[in-house]
């Protein structure tokens, strides 16, 4: 299998390729970006790819310091970055400007192979032989819970967490996606009633519809390889075959995988080659050689895992906008005066966010009749608190400001909503407003 690289072997890459190596990226720089695209390719090597580009452009080489095959990765809610040294037993650890702070964890048995970060940001690790265990750390790196779940093909290889927190989805290197609860301590059902088209599941991701897509190959005659996604209840739904991301290849071995942050595609390594693919339609999209489109990008022994910052899954989904209220969302007496408004009932399950205020509209011109003709009526576009003035047209039907924010959290995954706010004409029929829409915005005067 083609992780199984020997020391040795990778020993000699290094003394003949070294050379090519590119100084390690510098502490004092900027946080790596979100959209960035992670490429292990062995050696204690990972690469960093810009993918705001067509094709993607190689930015910095990190190093973990050990001559190990690295394999997956993940991105904690801090922006810290991990990564699997596979025959090295050991999980590397850089912070979220890719400087190198040294090993995470210990009392990996054998292989450490996958990672995957809960809402508590506790990190598990999926081993692919020895006692198969997979094993959960506490952010500072203490072994705090260790389960057994039951081995297919070899071991718990690759990990991926449903949005439950609870149901631990996983390959064995054979032909299930397999399942264990891992709030319960419990072997669950494997997850697809029907065999993968080929004989080893590998890398594995959890959509945010639930949907599942797994890479997996037969790594001897005939070849077959692909990534197959599979509906919420298992079903196998669509095939990206081999043939058709990489037609010229004739013993193709489809092995990493991650999602895109964009929701609707997903990228694939094969040796030293990584695709990008549309779900919907299998094209693809884009692709890189980690070898030779780049340089001084490091000596590649393949890919052997990939990771997207701020990539959308089930594990990790962007804030949820549709209980968003205005914290005051009725204002009486209309005395002309600013009033504070916070966006209160957005949720996010997997990491802190922040919200901006985008607009601020209302639905009475802002000097109408018996308003006061006080101006603007509307501040705070751009910060996290809109101010609306508690006023309303002394002959209308009440005022309604429609207050336009995002709420973004430190994946970069987001959501935007409205919040309304009542000025009401009086305290009598229930103090009501009449909502006639978004007509004027507050922040502006008329001429």
């Amino acid at each position: 299998m083609r992780r199984m690289v020997t020391c040795a072997a990778i020993a000699a890459a290094l003394m003949f390729g070294g050379a090519a190596i590119a100084p390690k990226r510098a502490a004092a720089v900027p946080v790596i970006p979100i959209g960035t695209l992670m490429v292990s390719i062995g050696n204690g090597l990972v690469q960093e790819w810009d993918t705001s580009t067509v094709p993607p452009t190689f930015v910095a080489l990190l190093d973990t310091g050990k001559v190990s095959f690295t394999a997956g990765s993940v991105f904690d809610v801090a922006g810290n970055f991990f990564v699997t040294d596979f025959d090295a037993q050991a999980v590397s650890k850089f912070d979220p400007t890719a400087a190198l702070i040294g090993d995470f964890g210990s009392g990996y048995n054998l292989d450490p192979e996958s990672l995957i970060v809960n809402a508590a940001s506790d990190l598990f690790v999926g081993q692919a032989d020895g006692t198969h265990h997979i094993l959960e750390f506490n952010p500072a790196g203490a072994l705090i819970s260790t389960f057994a779940p039951a081995p297919e093909g070899r071991g718990t290889d690759w990990i991926d967490l449903a949005s439950d927190q609870c149901t631990m989805f996983y390959t064995s290197e054979a032909t299930h996606i397999k399942r264990f609860d891992i709030c319960t301590n419990t072997q669950l059902p494997d997850f697809n009633p029907v065999p993968l088209p080929t004989a080893h599941g590998f890398a594995n991701k959890i959509r945010a519809n639930h949907e599942v897509i797994v890479a997996n190959s037969d790594e001897a005659p005939p070849f077959g390889s692909e990534v197959t996604r599979l509906d919420a209840t298992g079903n196998q739904i669509q095939h990206y075959t081999a043939s058709s991301i990489e037609p010229l290849n004739a013993t193709p071995d489809l092995f990493a995988l991650t999602l895109d942050r964009d929701g609707k595609s997903f990228w694939t390594g094969d040796g030293n080659n990584v695709f990008k693919v549309d779900i919907a339609t299998g094209n693809v999209l884009t692709k890189f050689n980690v070898l030779t489109d780049c340089v001084k990008c490091g000596v590649a022994t393949g890919v052997g895992g990939l990771a997207m910052k701020g990539q959308i899954q089930v594990s990790n989904p962007p804030p949820v906008c549709t209980g968003a209220t205005a914290s005051a969302p009725t204002l009486f007496p209309p005395n002309h005066q600013f009033v504070t408004e916070n966006v209160l009932g957005v949720t996010d399950v997997s990491a802190p966010f922040t919200i901006n205020i985008d607009g601020i509209k209302q639905d009475e011109p802002l000097n109408g009749g018996g308003s006061g003709h006080t101006c603007p009526d509307g501040k705070g576009v751009g910060t996290d608190t809109a101010l609306v003035r508690a006023e309303r047209e002394g002959t209308g039907d009440g005022r309604v400001y429609h207050i336009a924010f995002t709420a973004t959290d430190i994946n970069g995954n987001s959501c935007s909503g409205n919040v309304s706010v009542c000025v009401p004409h009086d305290q009598g029929h229930g103090g009501r407003c009449v909502d006639e829409g978004s007509l004027f915005d507050s922040t502006k005067c008329p001429k």
